[in-house]
């Protein structure tokens, strides 16, 4: 479901900061889910692809590009905002991402999402947005 809510990105390398990454796409097809999937994480795409490559398409290596935090801390450079992301335990594919403090506390209390990301909960941090 569109909640409204964005994160923004840089749309190339030209316009990113020289350390921003990649950032890969993959859609769950709808017959096992229709919702999309994301990672900065090179390994993490390349295992996502090797496991679900039936049931998610990979649609781009780079969809637009953006920051990694601290693996250890989970904390993002300074101008950089922590997205976090959520995924459906009960079906196990559906996502959810937010940059906003009071939705992923709402999320954790549900107790269906699983925060995932660096750092530990409740901030575990999957990527670094910019600021403005």
């Amino acid at each position: 479901m569109r909640t409204g809510l964005r994160f923004l990105a840089f749309a190339d390398p030209g316009s990113a900061p020289g350390d921003a990454l990649p950032l890969c796409r993959f859609y769950v097809r709808p017959e096992y889910g229709d919702s999309h999937f994301y990672s900065a994480d090179v390994a993490e795409c390349a295992a996502t692809l090797a496991k679900f490559s039936n049931s998610w398409v990979y649609e781009s290596p780079a969809v637009f590009y953006i920051m990694l935090p601290n693996v250890a801390t989970g904390t993002c450079a300074s101008g950089m905002k922590p997205v976090y992301r959520f995924y459906n335990s009960i079906n196990g594919i559906h996502h959810r991402y937010t940059t906003d403090v009071n939705v992923r506390d709402d999320l954790i209390a549900k107790r269906v999402w699983r925060q995932e990301g660096y750092g530990s909960p409740p901030n575990q941090v999957v990527m670094c947005a910019p600021a403005a």
